[in-house]
């Protein structure tokens, strides 16, 4: 069916006169302001009516009341949502809170199915319609749709209805079509085919509208008795459940209303309250209509609508309408003030006490219990059946388990405590414990398994990689650009942890030198590199927290062993990507070297510059001094060379590694720390050490680590840094006589397979009783050359006091735990592979953990 213009005169003549005859509402003006918030949501429609196929069709565009737009954009996908583009745009004029309307006239579409959706656009934003869609089975076009830029396009105004016969709004307003108004429509791309047709945009006149659009009067009709019974709709619709969306409210026929007031309540127990309010024209017995937007809802759960209308013989109530806000993932537990303006992650207050009303949206008789995960920051308790109580004493931060008894809902928040003179806190005043942990439903729900006794989740840190290289990366990982930084962040703070990232980027799917010095020496690369990592930035300082770096593992270490080179004259031409792609700007920043010293000297000066929260450091490798170092490694110098030498030695070894790594750099434009880890399995993985772990390289005793915190000790010192100890392994030593506080037992053995080997670092730092069992085992592990007062042998039975106080005098102020690769052992998961072995010691720990004071 062809639209002409005669064709469409005579349509429209006979829907005036329709309209007139039943009763269809006028739309009264109201006074014009200019836009205080985003536009209102605008609702598409098209005139592609069932029996009419063919390629030519309307799509009217209508924002019936609120905040105006000053521009649209309309966007078509043929054949797919996944190909939208820009098929007509234009300015409009503000004259908020009236309606606003355009029409674009498409002519010649070829056969296929076209989605449309549209924008509207002002100072504040810009709010968008729901998609909606069409098909053309009838076509002579071309189906290939090629785009081609056009001109401005000057559109006429479609002959729809005079303001002769326009039905009359009110009895001094009439609403007129001026074609100045008619916004000037440029497409940048021709949403039709080739030829280029280009479409025709139209607005309507822009008609005006108060919140309470009302009927056109049958000729003599008025009220004779209470309100016709008002039925009620949303458009809130599928998969749509955010918490913009429109009531709509139809009286068909019978006595209008004068009158009405919309009530609103969340959740089936909840109580009803007025929204929304405004008078009404008495025009019986014709329709009442009017649409009554709905924003701001954060708050997730099932919101329900009546509404009352009113005239002078009394009032008629709708029956009530639910519509749901908020993912299935979403709580519905609300908490009171810190919940007013959306849910949140991560509360901070100052110290004192606070009360809070819990609401749980759809619970009829809620009750409520709470657990804070670290008590010396914050306690939490239910007072009078629904209010959260938080006691906060001290700094620091904590997590919070709020669960809905009836419904076993849980809720999870972070509260952060400020320092006593209002300051926010960093990390912990004491030597903080981290462990490495993904955003697995498995980890997570491990986190999430507080309690109030030694099975309690409680950690200050928790580390994930960012890694993977900067092309096909971490950010390629995930459906959303970044969402594996922005997720961890949030679910950290509502674990009442601080986020700590190893930014491990120089190498990408390959690790050695090799690679590492291409890739510095690639600018393409380095580009993208410098890129991801202002980008990674960004998304941190998205949020007001702490955030961790761990710097480029390996990297440095590889360049001291293998390159036979200072830092300052090791090449990196890449280091110029930092200005070339905008991140870094000549004259105005530095102009750092094309060397690997400046590669670092600029990363640093990039985080320092543009991400105040961060605490980043860059990581050491004992490895990465070769020297005359014994085969078995660095500590067991003191095995080789008797322990005066063997000291002698390491402490040689550990400065000749600060040197190199503050040439390179590491401690400049505010650097944090310096990080050193192991080795990225646990010691048992190594074939023959569980029986001989006197032959293995890396399943030490006390002895050993004895050696390494003596070597982090002199990196501290060299340095003026604080030590961090990254990616210690977590398995324990088997036989272990720790209570288990899940069973009432001991712990079960580590069955020395993938995934579940032994070693010795959490029983040294953490201390521990456990039986070797073989006499290699005993003598080994007993050992004692450095007379340390905490080893202890009796009959077989071996002790390892806590050595955490020792870490801290040699410059520790953070460890770190977590597997390093696939084999290695896991302490978090549900259940994780060490039987909960290492997050009881954690919780035994952070009860009186050592003071940094």
């Amino acid at each position: 069916m062809k639209r002409n213009g005669k064709f469409q005169k005579m349509i429209t003549a006979i829907l005036v006169a329709a309209l007139i005859l039943l009763g269809v509402p006028n739309v009264p003006t109201v006074a014009t302001v200019e836009a205080a918030g985003i536009p209102a949501q605008v609702t598409l429609s098209h005139n592609q009516w069932p029996g009419d196929p063919d390629g030519d069709y309307d799509i009217t565009g209508n924002m019936w009341y609120g905040n105006n737009g000053t521009s649209f954009i309309l966007y078509e996908g043929y054949n797919s949502q996944s190909n939208f583009s820009v098929a007509a745009q234009g300015n409009m004029s503000d004259n908020s809170p009236n309606a606003q309307s355009f029409v674009v006239n498409f002519k010649n579409k070829a056969i296929g199915t076209y989605y449309y959706y549209a924008e509207l656009a002002n100072s504040y934003g810009k709010s968008k319609s729901s998609i909606i869609s069409l098909q053309v089975t009838q076509s002579t076009a071309t189906p290939t749709i090629t785009p081609v830029p056009t001109t401005t396009v000057t559109p006429t105004v479609i002959p729809t209805v005079t303001p002769t016969t326009t039905p009359t709004i009110t009895p001094s307003v009439t609403p007129t079509i001026t074609p100045p108004v008619t916004p000037t429509i440029t497409p940048p791309v021709t949403p039709t085919i080739t030829p280029p047709v280009t479409p025709t945009v139209t607005p309507t006149p822009t008609a005006t509208i108060t919140p309470t659009p009302t009927a056109t009067p049958v000729p003599g009709g008025k009220a004779t008795g209470v309100p016709g019974k008002p039925t009620l709709q949303h458009n809130q619709w599928g998969n749509d459940t955010d918490g913009t969306y429109d009531i709509t409210v139809n009286m068909w026929y019978g006595n209008n209303g004068t009158s009405y007031k919309l009530y609103e309540k969340i959740g089936a127990g909840g109580s009803y309250k007025q929204v929304s309010a405004g008078a009404l024209t008495d025009n019986s017995p014709s329709v009442q209509t009017f649409v009554i937007p709905i924003t701001g809802r954060t708050v997730p759960g099932t919101y329900y609508y009546y509404i009352e209308l009113a005239n002078s013989y009394g009032s008629t109530n709708s029956d009530a309408i639910s519509l749901k806000v908020g993912s299935a993932d979403s709580s519905k537990i609300v908490i009171g003030t810190i919940d007013d303006d959306g849910a949140k992650n991560q509360y901070t207050v100052a110290q004192g006490t606070y009360t809070f009303n819990l609401l749980h949206v759809d619970a009829q008789a809620p009750g409520y219990t709470v657990i804070s995960s670290n008590t010396s920051v914050a306690k939490a308790s239910i007072t009078d059946g629904n209010k959260l109580k938080i006691e906060a004493v001290g700094a620091g931060r904590t997590g919070l388990k709020i669960v809905e008894t009836t419904t076993k809902e849980e809720r999870y928040i972070g509260i952060r405590v400020k320092n006593a003179d209002g300051s926010l806190p960093g990390l912990p005043n004491y030597v903080s414990i981290g462990q490495v942990s993904e955003d697995t439903a498995n980890d997570l729900n491990f986190w999430k398994d507080t309690d109030t006794d030694d099975t309690n989740k409680r950690c200050d840190i928790r580390y994930i990689y960012i890694n993977g290289g900067p092309v096909n990366g971490w950010r390629s990982w995930t459906t959303e650009d970044g969402a594996r930084a922005k997720t961890y962040i949030t679910e950290s703070l509502k674990l009442g942890m601080i986020p700590y990232f190893v930014y491990y980027n120089i190498p990408d799917s390959a690790e050695d030198y090799n690679v590492d010095i291409k890739h510095i020496n690639d600018t393409a690369y380095m580009k993208a590199y410098y890129e991801d990592l202002k980008f990674f930035l960004d998304i941190c300082n998205q949020y007001d927290e702490t955030f961790g770096i761990v710097l480029e593992p390996d990297f440095l270490g590889y360049m001291m062993q293998q390159s036979g080179k200072t830092p300052s004259s090791i090449a990196a031409a890449g280091v110029e990507a930092a200005y070339t792609s905008g991140i870094l700007k000549k004259g105005v920043d530095p102009d750092f070297p094309n060397t690997v010293t400046g590669l670092v000297q600029s990363i640093n000066y990039i985080i320092n510059k543009t991400s105040p929260k961060a605490i980043f450091g860059w990581q050491f490798n004992t490895w990465g001094y070769s020297k005359d170092v014994p085969g078995q490694g660095l500590m067991h110098a003191t095995e080789i060379l008797g322990y005066t030498a063997g000291r002698a030695f390491i402490q040689n070894a550990a400065k000749e590694t600060a040197l190199y790594y503050m040439e390179a750099g590491i401690t400049s434009y505010g650097a944090d720390f310096i990080s050193i880890d192991k080795y990225g399995l646990d010691g048992a993985y190594e074939s023959g050490a569980v029986t001989n772990p006197a032959g293995s390289r890396w399943l030490w005793n006390a002895d050993l680590w004895n050696n390494y915190i003596f070597y982090a000790g002199v990196l501290h010192s060299t340095t003026a840094l604080p030590v961090t100890l990254w990616q210690l392994p977590v398995g324990h030593l088997n036989t272990s006589q720790e209570a288990n506080p899940y069973t009432g037992g001991l712990f079960k053995e580590l069955s020395n397979a993938v995934g579940y080997y032994e070693d010795s670092a959490p029983d040294y730092f953490f201390g521990d009783t456990f039986k070797p069992g073989s006499q290699a085992r005993v003598d080994y592990f007993s050992s004692n050359a450095s007379n340390d007062p905490k080893i202890k042998v009796s009959n077989g039975t071996i002790t390892y006091g806590s050595h955490i106080e020792e870490a801290k005098a040699a410059g520790i102020t953070c460890i770190l735990f977590g597997a390093g690769v696939g084999a290695s052992t896991d302490a978090v998961g549900s259940p994780p592979a060490d039987d909960y072995w290492w997050i009881t010691k954690a919780q035994r720990y952070l009860r009186n953990p050592v003071s940094l004071n």
